[in-house]
């Protein structure tokens, strides 16, 4: 059961000196007992205040089943030697955006096994 609602700060580095674009970020957030009932009730708002796609996993449970442990998954842009505060909002009226599809996977078509010239009608 969520009992409560909350914010928790995510400040992002780029430690290197390169512009990061759509820079892959994972990070584990911990929760107290009984505090978090599934993972779908957070969501990540970037710091201009939009919600951030992101994946959301619950990786750890309490004994009373609520979440002990997330890892969270979300793109982020950087210029070089900048850092970000993201806001990990959570709550029973809170829900995260997925991130978009990006690419779709298409089997390759079946190689035919004859000459074309022997091959049989279909």
């Amino acid at each position: 059961m969520l009992r409560r609602s909350g914010v928790v700060p995510l400040t992002i580095d780029e430690p290197t000196g390169v512009r990061r674009e759509n820079w892959p970020v994972r990070r584990g957030v911990p929760f107290p007992p009984g505090v978090l009932s599934t993972p779908a009730h957070v969501r990540l708002v970037n710091p201009d205040g939009t919600v951030s796609p992101c994946v959301v996993e619950a990786t750890a449970r309490w004994p009373d089943g609520s979440v002990k442990w997330i890892l969270i998954d979300f793109p982020v842009t950087l210029a070089p030697q900048a850092s970000a505060v993201f806001r990990l909002e959570y709550g029973p009226g809170v829900s995260h955006e997925p991130p978009p599809p990006v690419f779709a996977c298409t089997p390759p078509p079946r190689p035919s096994r004859c000459a074309p010239d022997r091959c049989p009608s279909p």
